[in-house]
Order: structure tokens, then C-alpha cells, then sequence
């Protein structure tokens, strides 16, 4: 009974790291994330402007999208778009980068009020990236208009 007391310590921090790692497995599947990467997984440095601690949610549907708050990083050159989370979040959620001619947005109202956008891609069209507007209007900066919200679709005409 004492050798297992003095192995709870370990046996907790070994359970809480497999139970971490697999929880977030689950959330990667059940958000998209994981068919996002198995399209546009990749490592490769775009060597462009980073936008950290962003939310976002993703999913399939309107009604359950698994939310990241403030664990995403954005990176964006003239041709890419780079999603990455920080350190703790990464198991299961492969950096994804998207061509920027295969990411598409539209109009989306988050919680009937606010202005936001839903993107998606081109391989994978069924998994939407939710978040507010600012996050379209940056990409579309940072890349010099090359992305354009406006090019893809008549943005939240004025009324």
C-alpha cells in the first residue's frame, strides 16, 4: 500500500498527460481539424506576418463546433495561410496551410449580432472556420489585397 502511495504522484501525471492528449485527439477529430491535415498538413515556414492568441470554432455544423480560444496562431504570406495552436493544444492538431486561392469566405453572424466570417476550403469544404471579421480584413492587409474578402463574395453590403 506505501510503494502505491508514493507512486500516485507519477500514476497522476501520467494518467493526466494520456487523458490530456487524448481529449484533444477527440476534439481534433469532432472540429475538422484532423481532415483539414490530412489535406494541407505541413511544417514549412511561410516567413510571414504572425497574428497570435486568436479564437476562432470550427466544426461541420452551426449548432456544435468545438470553440479555440485564444490558442491560435495565425501566419500569412502573399500566397498562404498558416493555423497553428500553442504548444499545450498541439497533440492532434497538425499545423495546417492553405493556399490562399482554395480558402473561400462568407458572411456569418455570431450570436445574431456580431459580424463575423466563415471560411472554408477548397479539399474540404464541409469543415468551417468561424471568427469575427477583423480576422478577414488582416489577411486581406497582409497580403496586399492579393486574398480579397471582396473578391470572393458581396461582404456584409451596406443596407
Amino acid at each position: 500500500m506505501e510503494n502505491l502511495e508514493a507512486a500516485f504522484p507519477f500514476l497522476f501525471l501520467v494518467f493526466f498527460v494520456l487523458f490530456w492528449i487524448f481529449v484533444l485527439g477527440l476534439l481534433s477529430r469532432l472540429s475538422g481539424w484532423s481532415t483539414l491535415a490530412d489535406h494541407y498538413k505541413s511544417d514549412q515556414s511561410l516567413n510571414g506576418s504572425k497574428r497570435r492568441l486568436q479564437s476562432m470554432s470550427m466544426g461541420s455544423s452551426s449548432f456544435m463546433n468545438v470553440g479555440y480560444g485564444n490558442i491560435v496562431t495565425l501566419e500569412v504570406n502573399a500566397d498562404y495561410l498558416a493555423l497553428s495552436l500553442m504548444f499545450l493544444f498541439q497533440p492532434g492538431h497538425h499545423r495546417i496551410v492553405i493556399p490562399l486561392d482554395e480558402l473561400t469566405a462568407e458572411p456569418h453572424k455570431i450570436f445574431f449580432i456580431l459580424k463575423g466570417v466563415r471560411f472554408s476550403t477548397v479539399k474540404a469544404p464541409a469543415i468551417k472556420i468561424t471568427t469575427t471579421r477583423s480576422w478577414a480584413k488582416w489577411i486581406e492587409e497582409k497580403t496586399n489585397g492579393r486574398w480579397s474578402v471582396q473578391s470572393k463574395l458581396n461582404f456584409f453590403p451596406a443596407h
